[in-house]
């Protein structure tokens, strides 16, 4: 028994354990089921994503250098009060500039209305009132004249408001409203200039030839 026992234990001492090889390994691969191993092809990337990652990694790390955060607080504190002081000189020049002497010519604003009580109420009044302003009220001279307009009043009443403005203002003016309707100037006979024969056969008034009568 015991010369059985020292054999079998001389037979396991002397078995060498395995040894594997990149033989047995791919072998062993092979025999792997395809569906349990997958293999990835590495790509590399090329050389302009790879200057810009490295970039983008210089810029990350350069913004959380604390160095860099307290150089900038430091330039914007350092900064502000050249900013705060150009600001201001340009305040000082913009108000200090005088503006320009006002023209000493006079100037002569005439006008002629028919039926514009609604446009003289919504703009026209308000810009003349600027536009005298702007000229000097010394220097402008307004005349305006209305004649025919049947609005039921809305435009001799349009200009006498304005009449009011330029007179709280001082503005040398002469406003004249005319109760002489256009239809009663059709009435009458045709004599001397401003009549035209349409193709119809009627002989009817020129509006610019009665209105440039009127005005003189």
């Amino acid at each position: 028994m015991e010369v059985l026992a020292s054999k079998r234990s001389m037979c396991v001492s002397s078995v060498s354990p395995p040894t594997f090889t990149c033989l047995h390994l791919h072998n062993a691969l092979a025999v792997w089921p395809c569906h349990s191993f997958y293999t990835l092809p590495l790509l590399e990337p090329c050389a302009p994503t790879m200057i810009l990652m490295r970039r983008r990694h210089l810029l990350h790390t350069v913004y959380r250098n604390p160095i860099f955060r307290l150089l900038l607080v430091i330039l914007f504190i350092s900064d502000t009060p050249h900013v705060l002081r150009i600001s201001s000189r340009q305040v000082e020049a913009t108000s200090g500039v005088v503006p320009p002497p006002r023209s000493q010519k006079r100037i002569y604003i005439a006008s002629q209305h028919w039926n514009d009580g609604i446009l003289l109420r919504s703009r026209w009044n308000n810009a003349l009132v600027e536009l005298v302003q702007e000229l000097g009220i010394g220097n402008v001279f307004v005349s305006i004249y209305e004649s025919g307009s049947y609005d039921n009043g809305t435009t001799k009443e349009a200009l006498g408001e304005l009449d009011v403005a330029l007179g709280d203002m001082n503005v040398k003016r002469r406003i004249s409203l005319s109760d002489v309707t256009h239809a009663e100037e059709i009435e009458k006979q045709p004599s001397g200039h401003g009549w035209v024969k349409t193709p119809q056969g009627k002989v009817e008034l020129r509006r610019i030839p009665f209105l440039a009568r009127l005005r003189n």
